[in-house]
């Protein structure tokens, strides 16, 4: 069975929301360690430590955010100039979003009718080897 290639992307409900959850924990998770970090090595070192970990989290999120939103934008990007220009591409771009949902969808159908399949083809086994038969 021939698989389509998708390439998966986050809903936008998900990136956001993740974001908005690392922002409100950074600052919490930098007091608690403070806190407890500092009688250990030191006030200035521990704010040194949540200095840098909040540094490297915000390059995290700023990769993932250009990741995953860059793409989409510059697809929607591209659309609208399409249309503005009066051309019948944008049209042929609509349908190639329609065939890729569908693709996924495709798949999604493929992968169910293969584990329907398959826990038939073990039923029907099971069923011929029990001993109440």
């Amino acid at each position: 069975m021939t698989r389509i290639k998708c390439k998966w992307r986050p809903p936008l409900w998900l990136v956001v929301a993740v974001t908005l959850l690392v922002v409100l924990c950074l600052p919490v998770i930098g007091i608690v360690f403070v806190r407890y970090a500092a009688p250990v090595m030191g006030y200035r070192e521990a704010v040194y430590g949540v200095g840098g970990g909040v540094l490297a989290a915000t390059f995290v999120m700023g990769w993932g955010l250009w990741r995953f939103l860059l793409g989409p934008v510059r697809a929607l990007r591209d659309r609208v100039g399409v249309l503005r220009s009066g051309g019948e591409d944008a049209f042929a771009l609509s349908i190639n979003m329609a065939r890729r949902t569908c693709m996924r969808w495709g798949n999604r159908f493929l992968i169910w009718a293969t584990r329907c399949t398959a826990a038939r083809s073990c039923c029907a086994a099971l069923q011929t080897t029990s001993p109440m038969n």
